[in-house]
């Protein structure tokens, strides 16, 4: 059998074991509406091998089954050091293992996909109280400007930012839409998969709906467990 592209799917990693399960079932949907049946997932971290030997290990599967090129698929919402720097580093180390006998090719990064801004409006669709407000919440940069991706997608989705690991938090944006008379606040998950972060985020919302009763707060679930979500990774392959 002759097959012209693999893929194989790029994420994080986590000592979540959700997080990986999560991945594997993304790659077996994209298997299922893919022509070359190919697909696997790696991770850039908290693995047993490092990602270039990862990629090395699939390529030989690969090129055994009659492949000509892979394509490494970056499940990352933003474009920070890990896509900038450490996967391109990965690639090109086991691009240097394998010679020519295939080619690896980098696609551009999830959170680059202009369709990700309808997937996040639908996933936040059912809401209609005419005081309702949403916060886009996402893990959030320390580098200069690396927020500014969040904004644009903010403001795409009528939504206030929010962010895990820089100000504004959850709660003091929860705090404020409530300050303002804010019926209905809907939390809008900007994150791939489940893991120890969104378990918390889940734990701070209960806590914060116990703390304004009055105000319906709705939080949407992990990217990844949206069937949508492959549709839209597919459209941006070069199949």
């Amino acid at each position: 059998m002759n097959w012209s592209t693999a893929y194989l799917l790029v994420f994080h990693g986590s000592r979540y074991a959700v997080s990986a399960i999560a991945a594997s079932h993304l790659a077996q949907m994209l298997r299922a509406k893919l022509p070359n049946p190919l697909v696997n997932t790696a991770a850039l971290e908290l693995a047993a091998l490092p990602l270039h030997q990862n990629i090395v290990n699939f390529a030989q599967v690969a090129i055994a089954e009659g492949y000509q090129t892979i394509q490494i698929v970056p499940l990352f919402l933003s474009q920070g050091v890990h896509v900038r720097k450490d996967i391109p580093a990965e690639l090109a180390q086991a691009q240097q293992q394998l010679g020519t006998s295939i080619n690896l090719r980098l696609t551009t990064y999830l959170g680059s996909y202009p369709a990700m801004a309808a997937l996040l409006a639908q996933q936040s669709a059912q809401i209609s109280s005419p005081t309702a407000k949403r916060i886009l919440l996402a893990h959030g940069s320390r580098l200069t400007g690396g927020n500014r991706p969040y904004e644009e997608l903010a403001d795409k989705l009528d939504a206030v930012n929010a962010y895990w690991s820089v100000a504004p938090d959850l709660t003091k944006v929860v705090r404020y839409l409530v300050s303002q008379n804010t019926d209905t606040i809907s939390i809008i998950l900007y994150f791939l998969f489940p893991g120890k972060i969104t378990q918390a985020i889940a734990d701070q919302v209960t806590q914060l709906q116990a703390e304004f009763p009055q105000t319906d707060l709705i939080l949407t679930q992990p990217l990844a467990a949206i069937p949508e979500l492959a549709d839209i990774i597919i459209e941006h392959l070069n199949i």
